[in-house]
């Protein structure tokens, strides 16, 4: 997996590519919303979806798209997702709220890591009294 810093370079390429007002990331708020704030129309938005899909082999469907408002919501997507394909059996959810205590971590949860019950080694089971 691509470690954080080149996964930020990647999609920074990719968004300048499509706005090319953007020339550093000091051009942008990382956690403002990216449509907004470098006018990104509908097209552009899907444009981007795809070139970071196809860029990390990873599906990003639709019903994802709402999660992918901020230049750092990306990156955390993507490691979620890159994540999620090396160790089968979380949701990106599941891994994003684990981790959310420590976003900037280039540790990641791994499935035998005890002390979350979502990164048990069974799955996590949020019906059953754990």
């Amino acid at each position: 997996m691509l470690v954080e810093s080149e996964s930020r370079n990647a999609i920074f390429a990719i968004l300048s590519d499509i706005a090319p007002e953007v020339e550093s990331e000091a051009d942008i708020d990382l956690d403002a919303n990216l449509r907004e704030q470098v006018d990104l129309d509908s097209m552009d938005f899907l444009n981007l979806v795809t070139a970071v899909s196809e860029r990390f082999k990873i599906d990003i469907p639709q019903k994802d798209y709402s999660e992918l408002s901020s230049f750092n919501d990306l990156v955390k997507y993507i490691r979620a997702k890159k994540w999620r394909l090396q160790n089968s059996g979380f949701s990106t959810s599941e891994f994003v709220s684990a981790c959310a205590s420590s976003p900037d971590s280039e540790a990641l949860p791994t499935p035998d890591d005890q002390s979350n019950p979502k990164l048990r080694s069974e799955r996590y089971d949020p019906g059953k009294d754990h």
